[in-house]
């Protein structure tokens, strides 16, 4: 594996270990500190650790923008690839592979995002088509909720027959949806489900899905992403039901209300919206209600601890790399690659001449011939094979010299072209192209200053 796809699993390790660093606190402080809070408490608490886990990838961005926040970051465990100069060529190289691993480890972020976007439009598909509810007692039960709830934004009531299970959603123009078959609700049913919904459309509860469906996309890996998911979600939904009884539901009728409803939900695929009835929290829900009577409200000092949470998790780990891998190569000579060979002068052939030229030039980082440093040094005889060492030269190759992993010019490089004869063939004469017979030339390289 080369040094890019190295740094590509560390950067999802890091990601990883702070991510589980955030929840894990996070749960440290539900399960210590909170243990006998209620649930607005504790929706809080995961809220800002997802929020801690959207920001972590900002926050070198931010310093890069803020003055003075310019610092590097500080590596707790840092991971040195020693590699030659091979290693070194084939991770420069190596950008399709990158590529493709990089597409394999986004696939799951593509294929949740991608969900989220076709559930999303789903939920909006179906206000578009559901029906305005002209219901004079619903509109005054509605005004009369959003005033004890406090909500001054305007809600609007629609129906539809696509679905069975009452849900809202929205931020500035927020809807509460409800199944075709609330006209068979007693009134008791309906003022729950209302309370209840306009209960998340006050708590804001569908933006703070949103955050944990993003953060979803980018830590799929993580199972404790998924679990601080699930428990914002859980957490939200015994608030809301909380929000019905401190309006003056008992516990008994509220639960029994809320399985009456249940119970007219048929099975269908989740939707990016606050359903009332989610058939996996069901069960627990109840026990939550009957048991825990959740008349806490959240309170300014669970404010507080949610924002010391989240500003030392940010602070502690938005400038620190859990894990870091450097990539450094040893030091390596300057090796020949291709080895041109000269061709054998012909008067020198026909007269029978034999000898000798040495050349000195200079070899560019990318391992070619300087043509303008080609010099010869000394010749036997002088200038008889002069000429033919010269164009022979620049058809020299060499793998670069490197040090401390990047490539140098390496000057002054000596080579001794040496022209030896051999008998020709009976009865014939040397060709045009007639080479001799080449001897290995000696090559030597300077010592690195």
């Amino acid at each position: 594996m080369d040094i890019a796809q190295n740094s590509l699993l560390l950067m999802l390790l890091d990601m990883f270990f702070k991510s589980t660093l955030v929840i894990g606190l996070n749960l440290l402080v539900i399960r210590v500190i909170t243990k006998r809070s209620s649930s607005s408490h504790k929706h809080l608490l995961w809220v800002s650790g997802v929020l801690c886990l959207a920001l972590l990838p900002l926050i070198p961005l931010l310093q890069e923008v803020v003055p003075g926040a310019t610092d590097e970051a500080v590596k707790i465990f840092s991971i040195s690839v020693f590699a030659d100069a091979a290693q070194l060529s084939t991770a420069l190289n190596a950008t399709q592979h990158g590529f493709l691993l990089l597409l394999i480890l986004t696939m799951p972020t593509i294929f949740l995002f991608v969900r989220v976007c076709l559930s999303l439009q789903k939920v909006l598909r179906i206000s578009r088509r559901a029906e305005l509810i002209d219901d004079k007692k619903i509109k005054t039960s509605v005004r009369r909720i959003r005033q004890v709830l406090q909500i001054s934004r305007e809600v609007s009531i629609r129906e539809s027959s696509a679905i069975s299970s009452p849900f809202s959603f929205g931020l500035l123009h927020p809807c509460v949806i409800l199944p075709t078959t609330y006209s068979q609700w007693s009134d008791s049913v309906l003022e729950d489900v209302l309370v209840h919904e306009l209960s998340h459309i006050r708590r804001l509860d569908w933006v703070s899905m949103l955050l944990c469906q993003g953060v979803l996309c980018v830590y799929w890996f993580n199972p404790l992403v998924w679990l601080a998911v699930r428990k914002v979600d859980e957490e939200a939904e015994n608030s809301c039901d909380a929000a019905v009884i401190r309006c003056g539901k008992s516990n008994t009728e509220y639960a029994e209300n809320l399985l009456l409803v249940a119970r007219e939900c048929r099975d269908q695929r989740r939707l990016l919206a606050q359903m009332m009835v989610d058939r996996k929290l069901l069960s627990n829900r109840i026990t939550t209600i009957l048991e825990n009577p959740m008349m806490k409200t959240i309170s300014r000092k669970m404010i507080a601890l949610s924002v010391a949470v989240a500003a030392t998790l940010l602070g502690g780990l938005g400038n620190v790399q859990l894990l870091d891998v450097q990539a450094q190569a040893s030091d390596q000579e300057m090796l020949p690659l291709n080895q041109s060979v000269p061709l054998y002068p012909r008067r020198a052939a026909e007269a029978k001449i034999e000898g000798w030229v040495q050349v000195h030039f200079d070899v560019t980082p990318q391992g070619t011939v300087d043509v303008d440093s080609i010099v010869v040094v000394d010749s036997e005889p002088a200038g008889v094979f002069d000429n033919s060492a010269l164009k022979a030269t620049p058809g020299f190759t060499f793998s670069p010299r490197l040090v401390n992993g990047e490539a140098v010019e390496v000057k002054r490089v000596q080579y001794v072209f040496k022209y030896q004869l051999t008998a020709p063939p009976e009865g014939q004469a040397w060709p045009d192209s007639y080479t001799g017979r080449p001897a290995p030339g000696q090559q030597i390289v300077p010592p690195s200053n």
